[in-house]
Parts: C-alpha cells; sequence; structure tokens
C-alpha cells in the first residue's frame, strides 16, 4: 500500500511542477482549446451541411476537402513559421481559421463550388492550429530544460 501511495505521491508532485511551468502550461492550454474547437467543428460540419446547407450528398466529400487542405497545407505552415516566427504563425492562420469559420454564416447554400473553396480554406487554415502548438510545446519543455537545468524523461 504504502509503494502505492508513494508512487501517486511523486505522480502528483511532477504533474504539478510540469504544470506550474508558465511556458508549458500557456503551450499545453493553447493546444487543448485549439483541439477543442477543431473537434467540435469537425463534428457539427457533418449536420451543419446536411440541415443547414442542404448539401447532404456533398457531407462526406467535404469533410475530405478539408481534411486533404489541412494535410497539404502543414509544409507551408512548417516553412512560415521558420520565417516569421511560431508565434506570429499562430496568430495570423488563427485570425484566418476564425474568419473563414465565421464565413459560413453567410454561404448561400446553393453555391456549391463556394462551399467547397470555403471549407478547403477552412481545412488549410485550421491546420495551423493542430501543427503550431505541437511544436511550440517540445520548445516550451526543452526551455525548462534549460532554465532548470533539470531534464524530465516522461514530460
Amino acid at each position: 500500500m504504502s509503494s502505492c501511495c508513494g508512487w501517486l505521491q511523486d505522480f502528483l508532485s511532477s504533474l504539478f511542477r510540469v504544470f506550474s511551468t508558465c511556458h508549458f502550461f500557456s503551450s499545453y492550454t493553447i493546444l487543448i482549446f485549439i483541439a477543442i474547437a477543431t473537434y467540435s467543428f469537425s463534428a457539427n460540419f457533418i449536420l451543419y451541411s446536411d440541415y443547414v446547407l442542404e448539401q447532404e450528398y456533398h457531407s462526406s466529400f467535404l469533410l475530405l476537402t478539408m481534411q486533404l487542405g489541412a494535410a497539404s497545407a502543414f509544409f507551408f505552415w512548417s516553412g512560415l513559421s521558420i520565417k516569421i516566427g511560431k508565434k506570429t504563425t499562430l496568430f495570423v492562420g488563427s485570425l484566418f481559421w476564425c474568419l473563414t469559420s465565421a464565413s459560413f454564416f453567410f454561404i448561400d447554400t446553393l453555391d456549391v463550388p463556394l462551399l467547397y473553396l470555403m471549407v478547403l480554406l477552412r481545412g488549410i487554415f485550421s491546420s495551423v492550429g493542430l501543427l503550431i502548438p505541437l511544436s511550440m510545446l517540445s520548445d516550451a519543455i526543452a526551455k525548462e530544460e534549460r532554465e532548470k537545468a533539470v531534464r524530465r524523461e516522461a514530460l
């Protein structure tokens, strides 16, 4: 019983130390919020395209277009983050991500090519939210290791 409680106490104190690091906590929080936004949009987009936009036939093709846009834009965002920095890239990409997400309220239900274009752009801009926070997370871990001279292997 004491080994179980000792392990749990070590785990909780280590977890507290990790989340008390400002860089790690902010990077991880950004990652969590972006993941929630991405998964919420994807989950609700099927219902939105079926019942609001009345494009039930195109639902799976629209999701595929969004995923292809996101996958193809990873290289662009990676290169841009090297040139202008990760934080600036995240802000710029997130701004356009929000604008393309909000633009769905103004799409005409009969304009299918515009719908595909908006979904493609939304996928391109949402990929910044999948790529940049993960790379910022590794930077935060490396910064904490440099500052405190402690390497946390389990982190």
